[in-house]
Parts: C-alpha cells; structure tokens; sequence
C-alpha cells in the first residue's frame, strides 16, 4: 500500500525524456514533421532560456545567504519601465516552470510588458546547491524547512532586488512559494515594508487542514519515514521515482490521471505542445525532508505555524513548548490571492480564513479563476492559462504597483 501511495504522489515528478512535441496530442500517436517539432528549450536551462529571447537582457547573480547557502537569482528584462517582479515557486516545482513555455510563460509576458523580471531558485534546487562549508550529501545541509527559505533565501532576493533595481519587488508565489512570502513578510514585518511592495499568490497556501488532496495520506508517511530517510538518504526526500517515457497516447493520459489525487483534474488545460518539456523540467527532483514535515505540521496542528521540532528544542528557539503561530495580522504589505475552484491543496475555506485574518488596509483582493475546473497546476500549465489567469493577474499586477488595493 506504501509503495503504491509512493507511486500516485510522486509520478508527477517522473521525468519524460522525449523532446519532440506535437499540436494535438492525437499527433503523438504517429509524429510528422507537419503536427510535430524537435523543441529545444527541452535541452535548456532557465539562464538559456531565457536568453533565448529576441532583446531580453539577462543576468545571473549567485549570492549566499545569511546561514550559508548558494542561491541563484536570474535576473531579465527589456526597458524596465514598470515595477520588478519577484517569481517564488511551490516546494516540488523549479523555476523552470515559470519559462519554458515560449511566449506563453508568465516570465516572457512579465517582460514583455516591461516589468524587471527576478527569479527565485530557493535552496537545494537545481541551480542552488551550494553552500559556504556543507555538501548537499550531508545531512545538516537538508535540516531546513519553509522558515529558512522564507527568512534567509527570500530575505536574501528581496534585498539584491532593491539594491540593484532600487525598488521594491512585487512577489508572485506559487502554491509553497506563497506560503514562504507570507513567513517572510509575517516575521520579517520591517525588511518587507522596506523591500516589498505586496504579494501576490496563486494557488494561495496556508492554512492545510481539511485539503482533499492525498498529500493528507502521504505526508503523515515522509514524517513516520524521517529517520529512516535522515539516515539513508541524509535528510534529501528523492521526488524522481524513474523515468516515464513518451512513447504513446495512453503513456500521457496515464501521467496525468497519476496527477489527479494530488492536484485535481482539468484533463481539458493539458497542453499538448509543452506537455514533454514541462514534465521534462517543472518538477524538482528531491525536496528537504523538513519541509515536507513542516507542511505536515501544518496540516495536522490546522494552524499556520512555524515548525515543531518537539517541546524541549521548541523550549531553546522559541521560548516555549509548542511552535509559535505566524502573526498573519503583521504582514505590512497588500496580499491578493487567486484560487482554482478544483484545486485539491488550496481550498476556498482555508483560503478564506487566511485571508479574514490578514489587516483590512493590505487585503488586496480574493479571485477565484474563471474557470470551473482550475486546478492547482494550471496556474503554471494551463493550455488557456493566457485567457483565463493573465488578464486579472497582470490587474492586480498594475494595482500593486500604482498602490491601488482592489479588493
């Protein structure tokens, strides 16, 4: 039953190594040069990428963080007439993600209207593996959970932001990657005023009890597991369980059908023509055990706190025996929040709670997508992510920035 609960998490994170990507999917039952090309960002990275792009400027700027680690920060733009704008993404995706979708991806759309593009690749992904004294194959460099992402490698972002572009960013978090803006601007309350001019979440996460996904039947498992994979595996939860070829129609509707427990369903948003790339490169292929239990401890405690390491270590970092709640009421900075109506993590009720609690002067707009079937992916991999997500996002994008908070 293990193995099998195993397999339905975490086939989303099997890499497809077929490059070749056609129109309509009916198309990869027999592939011709007609309905069919080699597409090459397949082979790319996120620096490549967007590189790639007729007259975008691009820089890469590796800085280490106040507790150590290497980061990467990708920095892209053409004119810069608008504010900058800070993409974060959720805890199994890499910020590749954000661009290998052509002139579709949000990042070429952010650029395109003249935003100063900066992207986030947090600890332990594929391009921030570093560290100032430990390797990624010790244990100590995986005792990390979403805290550390948020005050250190986010904090980190945020102030090369403001000392390059002198503003404040905007910051764009996916699923994880809002949860991790809003530890940030919650305990870190006067470097956000001073760096950050709001937040922005898609597929908004918190608050995780009552979710439907079967993350609900599969953290519980990593937490049971943690000796064994501190042990083994010196802290770092594999997400890459093999590889699934592209070799027929059916091999993608089963991927996607394999999805389905976690994120929901829109079997009508599977994008045909960056369907190989995406499952290629979206999915980080390991992710730190404790940030899997911290988003556990969430989910079990139904409160948004920060992680429990049990009450005598609780005891020494907090000063009492129990973790400490985020003080949702501190964030100092306009939050909008879009949500999909079948986004199995992100729920409207956990959603709505947050958001309740947050000061009325910085509640900047609850949406729900206009599209019943919204699920938690498409915000990154919708086929119509065009027409359904970007109007009202690029709104709330150009409130922020002009300080107008529509709710």
């Amino acid at each position: 039953m293990f193995s099998f609960l195993l397999f339905v998490l975490f086939s989303c994170s099997s890499y497809i190594y077929c490059i070749e990507v056609c129109e309509d999917f009916k198309y990869y039952v027999k592939p011709d040069d007609k309905h069919c090309h080699d597409n090459p960002d397949g082979e790319r990275n996120l620096t490549e990428i967007l590189k790639n792009w007729k007259g975008v400027t691009v820089e890469e700027h590796n800085i280490f963080t106040k507790d150590g680690y290497q980061i990467l920060i990708n920095r892209a733009y053409t004119h810069k007439d608008k504010n900058p704008v800070v993409l974060g993404p959720g805890a199994f995706f890499t910020t590749l993600a954000f661009a290998n979708r052509g002139n579709k991806s949000l990042a070429h759309h952010l650029i395109l209207e003249g935003h100063d593009l900066w992207i986030v690749n947090f600890r332990s992904g594929p391009y921030s593996r570093g560290h100032k004294s430990l390797k990624d194959t010790d244990e100590k460099y995986w005792q990390f959970s979403l805290y550390e992402m948020a005050v250190y490698d986010l904090d980190s972002a945020l102030e090369l932001v403001m000392e390059k572009a002198g503003k404040k960013g905007i910051y764009i978090g996916h699923g994880g990657g809002s949860t991790i803006g809003y530890i940030y601007s919650s305990v870190k309350v006067e470097a956000a005023q001073s760096n950050l001019k709001g937040i922005i979440a898609l597929g908004h996460l918190a608050y995780m009890d009552g979710t439907k996904s079967y993350l609900r039947f599969l953290l519980p498992l990593v937490d049971y597991l943690k000796p064994v994979i501190n042990q083994r595996l010196h802290g770092e939860f594999p997400l890459d369980w093999g590889e699934l070829k592209c070799e027929s129609l059916l091999d993608y509707y089963t991927y996607e059908i394999g999805k389905v427990p976690i994120y929901g369903d829109d079997f009508a948003e599977i994008d045909p023509v960056y369907l190989p790339i995406m499952r290629t490169q979206n999915k980080q292929k390991s992710v730190g055990v404790n940030v899997l239990i911290h988003l556990y401890q969430i989910m079990k405690s139904k409160k948004f706190q920060a992680f429990d390491f049990g009450a005598a270590v609780n005891q020494q970092k907090y000063g009492q025996s129990t973790p400490p709640e985020y003080n949702i009421s501190a964030i100092p900075v306009p939050v909008t929040i879009f949500l999909g109506n079948n986004d199995w993590i992100a729920t409207n009720p956990n959603a709505q709670r947050f958001y309740s609690q947050l000061n009325p002067d910085v509640q900047c707009g609850y949406k729900t997508v206009e599209c019943s079937k919204w699920n938690h992916n498409d915000f990154i991999e919708a086929k119509d992510i065009e027409l359904f997500l970007y109007g009202p996002l690029f709104e709330a994008i150009d409130n922020m920035s002009f300080g107008m908070c529509v709710k």
